[in-house]
């Protein structure tokens, strides 16, 4: 459940109400005013609360007070592993000698917990002539009686600022005061029933960029998260981007150090998951104070989810090897320091699909939201404590992108990733090399590796995790690895070649007199790749256009070179439909082993032998074929002299010569 955080500001002069949530961006360069003076400042895990007193932290020293030793709420709750004060409901209830009276503005920051579903008062001004001011459980009432209705939030966490605002300053009141644990006992509200953790009040209207940095602290601080506000540190920081990650923006909770507010949270959790996931900084203490983790000021980690199920989902297609949870996270990290701070992380894996082998930590470091299971980092467990799965000495953003995405992964008996090291280049077609990573199995492991295409069958066996193979051409490849456990995996991949270019001809086609029949790749080649153009076909058809106008059958091929390295991608297409047979042999003419072509255009699928004899009447070479139209044999003769070419078809046979010097 995400809570909405509420926020209240009043005028007078427009009888106006709106919720702090409505700003969700922060002006860089905004001028701002020194956020160090608050009027009052009660913080459970640094104030006092001893004898009557719950002491200011601020320069002012408005301490709260009971006026008995029952009227004094009990310090021993917590928030977020902060310190947090408890009222009873009955009769707790503190004076804080200050006055609103004779305010023109007027600021206040409040984080609280309710025990029960009844409106109870949380704070409000007492004995006053002219500044009417209270908060209960469930709104706020200002100048007017004006209310700022934020809904029913008992029994979660609520991050409440508060800003109101009156035309002109008016006299202060010597009898009035400001009332905690209650709206004010004239006010008719019930006394508050609950936690409360900190107070702020300042004698003025903060500007826009201060109320985001003071709900930037108090939200990091009780894992409040800020519904529609970027996170922005005292060093105006933009700690989270609240439109670059709003498919991720719920339970919103970090760590971190932020010595102008005196923040130092080492440990935390979404106030609003119920104790999913907590991440901190080095192991998990009982409370934040006892956690002594080192943090550079001004580091932090900030993570929030999509939402989405806590069910399992198997990946489809190369993915379909792994179940992954679907919801997911993003973390951010920022500071000098930040990726290199050792984080842990628990989480309750309990409530997730049971899985005997329990949970990888999966993490995805481009920061793309790229689950793809060779796109990822795997962290096994490091053990179970108070039924948590724990991940220790995680480092986020190790790459400095800023942020990573992360979730969690069914555990397998044998897992293996294929990792991309290099791929084939049109100037090196093996320079293609990939690293298999096994995540989990039993040593030693046999490998093996096919791409029957390109003639490819490697195996072996080795102990070693870690496998690297090299001198890879582009295509598709299987990989099978198995254990000594007898478990076996096969994982399918293809190597790009990422310089290269795709050109397809299509399908084969009919060529007839009254139709017109084009050739053209052009389209398949980016404007930005300067390239020059050559078809031929079997019978010496030559050109160097961009496009070409079928003339007559046969094969058909177009080699497209790019200017930049001289790379040769071609592709070839059957015309057929020729209206009689054609017989072709060339060049006739030709050295030692250099090759010549045997064309033959059938007017209709057929078969074809083709016999050559030297000049003493002995057959040096056969090559026949079936089932096809156009055929086009290339081959070539070492010695010179006088040879002839013999072609059989159903028709009949012809003759060609050929010289060889």
């Amino acid at each position: 459940m995400m809570c909405s955080t509420p926020s209240y500001h009043l005028k007078k002069a427009f009888a106006f109400a709106f919720l702090l949530f409505s700003f969700s961006l922060v002006v860089k360069g905004q001028p701002t005013d020194s956020l160090s003076g608050p009027r009052v400042w009660l913080r459970a895990d640094r104030s006092v609360l001893s004898g009557l007193k719950w002491s200011d932290v601020s320069a002012y020293r408005n301490d709260a007070s009971a006026a008995s030793s029952q009227q004094v709420p009990a310090l021993n709750a917590a928030i977020n592993f902060n310190k947090a004060v408890t009222f009873d409901g009955i009769d707790d209830y503190l004076k804080i000698p200050y006055s609103v009276e004779g305010l023109a503005d007027l600021s206040i920051f409040a984080v609280f917990q309710s025990a029960d579903t009844t409106e109870r008062g949380v704070w409000g001004s007492e004995q006053g002539v002219s500044r009417n001011v209270l908060l209960t459980t469930r709104k706020a009432i200002g100048p007017d009686t004006i209310a700022d209705v934020y809904g029913k939030s008992e029994k979660i966490t609520v991050l409440n600022a508060v800003l109101q605002n009156w035309e002109k300053a008016t006299a202060t009141s010597a009898t009035a005061f400001f009332a905690l644990g209650s709206a004010g006992k004239t006010k008719g509200y019930k006394p508050f029933k609950g936690t409360l953790a900190e107070l702020a009040v300042f004698d003025r209207s903060l500007t826009f960029l201060e109320r985001i940095q003071f709900e930037t602290y108090l939200a990091i601080k009780y894992g409040t998260g800020l519904k529609a506000g970027n996170f922005v540190s005292s060093g105006e920081k933009v700690l989270w981007r609240v439109e670059e990650n709003k498919g991720y923006g719920r339970n919103i909770a970090g760590i971190g150090r932020d010595d102008a507010f005196n923040l130092y949270q080492r440990q935390s959790g979404s106030a609003y998951d119920s104790g999913l996931l907590v991440m901190s900084a080095g192991t998990l203490a009982t409370s934040n104070v006892a956690n002594t983790f080192p943090v550079a000021d001004q580091d932090f980690i900030l993570w929030g989810d999509n939402g989405l199920p806590l069910s399992t989902k198997r990946g489809i297609s190369a993915d379909s090897v792994l179940s992954v949870v679907q919801r997911k996270w993003l973390v951010t990290a920022t500071g000098n320091t930040a990726n290199k701070l050792g984080v842990e992380l628990r989480i309750d894996a309990a409530r997730f699909p049971a899985n005997p082998l329990g949970y990888w930590l999966v993490i995805d470091r481009s920061g793309q939201d790229n689950f793809s299971v060779d796109n990822l980092e795997y962290i096994l467990p490091d053990g179970i404590a108070d039924g948590k799965v724990i991940y220790k000495n995680v480092n986020w953003d190790k790459d400095g992108s800023g942020k990573d995405h992360f979730g969690f992964a069914k555990a397998t008996a044998l897992f293996a990733v294929v990792r991309r090291v290099s791929d084939p280049s049109c100037t090196n077609e093996t320079a293609g090399k990939i690293k298999v990573e096994v995540i989990a199995g039993n040593a030693p492991f046999q490998y093996s590796l096919s791409n029957p295409e390109a003639s490819i069958s490697r195996s072996r066996k080795t102990s070693e995790k870690l496998s690297d193979e090299k001198e890879l051409v582009k295509g598709a490849y299987v990989l099978t690895v198995k254990d000594a456990g007898d478990e076996t995996l096969v994982r399918n991949f293809k190597l790009l070649m990422p310089d290269g270019l795709e050109i397809s001809l299509g399908p084969d086609r009919v060529y007839t007199e009254t139709s017109n029949i084009t050739l053209d790749v052009s389209s398949q080649v980016p404007d930005a790749v300067p390239v020059t153009y050559r078809w031929e076909n079997n019978f010496g058809f030559s050109s160097t256009e961009k496009k070409i106008t079928v003339q007559e059958s046969g094969i058909y091929r177009v080699f497209v070179t790019k200017d930049l390295d001289g790379c040769v991608f071609s592709d070839d297409v059957i015309i057929s439909g020729a209206e009689s047979q054609r017989v072709a042999v060339y060049p006739n003419i030709i050295s030692s082993n250099e090759s010549y072509n045997v064309s033959v255009s059938l007017d209709k699928p057929g078969g074809v032998e083709v016999r050559v004899f030297n000049g003493r009447g002995i057959q040096v070479h056969e090559m026949k074929n079936s089932g096809q139209s156009e055929y086009q044999f290339i081959t070539s003769l070492k010695d010179p002299g006088m040879y002839l070419v013999v072609i059989q078809t159903a028709k009949g046979i012809e003759a060609r010569k050929i010289v060889v010097y």
